[in-house]
């Protein structure tokens, strides 16, 4: 069988499956990225670090998110071309949107656009905080500017934020941006993955929205079971379980986005889980 030469990657200290009753977001999001690399034929890497922690050699102890970086550069040196990596609370939401179209809807308009960047592409910070780039999603092309970049985000000193919010974030936005030798590797697209709508091509749902991040990847799983067909997914889905699943949604379409009731949150849930055990 001929490897992808697309990847994407996906890096936590927790596993990409929930053994209990109750999903995981990460386990939620494992799986819909799943769904989407499979539909494009992308390889899809989870990189489970031994340690709860990430270390530099020099820096010493890192928040767990700093491992991102060591992952993408694991995939580039592997022989991936284009490595995308999605972060355990974010996932692809708009599932026939390959990432070459994904870049050219999202990409800012001429003359911004003109000059590709030779590293990566991140989502940004719009509506909340501008058009500074977001570490939730970015695709990098392999090449020496990609290399480059990460080692030079790798090495950036982290000082309190090597292990207090906001971690790599910080050092991407506040120092490697604004670097003369990585803004020009740079790019950022009008992707507004945080916003709270949730309706971009890829939704970004951080720690601030824990509740309803399970409620937003719990419901886009009810939908992509009733949107692929069975072979895409492995389940054959009853059509008892297919009415239930169909009962969701619509629900969930009518229900406040914020808030939705505790019963109609809880059905999402275990429909989710029940998915997820089925091996969805």
């Amino acid at each position: 069988m001929t490897r992808s030469t697309t990847a994407i990657v996906m890096a936590d200290n927790r596993a990409p499956a929930s053994t209990s009753a109750a999903p995981t977001y990460p386990a939620l999001a494992f799986a819909l990225n799943a769904l989407y690399a499979c539909g494009h034929g992308y390889d899809l890497l989870y990189y489970r670090m031994a340690s709860p922690t990430c270390a530099h050699p020099l820096q010493g102890a890192r928040d767990a998110s700093y491992c991102k970086m060591p992952a993408i550069a694991a995939a580039l040196q592997a022989g991936y071309e284009s490595v995308a990596f999605v972060d355990s609370d974010s996932f692809f939401l708009h599932r026939n949107v390959s990432l070459p179209s994904l870049v050219a809807r999202y990409a800012p308009p001429p003359p911004h656009a003109a000059a590709a960047p030779l590293g990566a592409w991140f989502a940004c910070d719009l509506p909340q905080l501008g058009e500074r780039p977001n570490g939730g999603f970015h695709l990098w092309r392999r090449g020496d500017g990609a290399e480059r970049l990460l080692r030079t985000w790798w090495h950036l000193d982290g000082g309190r934020f090597n292990t207090a919010h906001d971690y790599e974030q910080h050092a991407l936005q506040w120092a490697l941006w604004h670097l003369a030798d990585a803004a020009p590797l740079m790019g950022t697209l009008q992707l507004k993955s945080m916003d709270d709508t949730f309706h971009e091509a890829i939704a970004h749902i951080d720690h601030t929205k824990a509740e309803r991040r399970l409620w937003v990847m719990a419901t886009a799983l009810v939908d992509a079971a009733l949107e692929l067909p069975p072979e895409r997914t492995g389940v054959r889905l009853a059509a008892a379980r297919r009415a239930a699943l169909a009962r969701i949604r619509a629900q969930a379409a009518a229900a406040p986005p914020n808030a939705p009731p505790d019963a109609l949150r809880a059905r999402a849930l275990d429909a989710a889980a029940a998915l997820l055990r089925d091996g969805f």
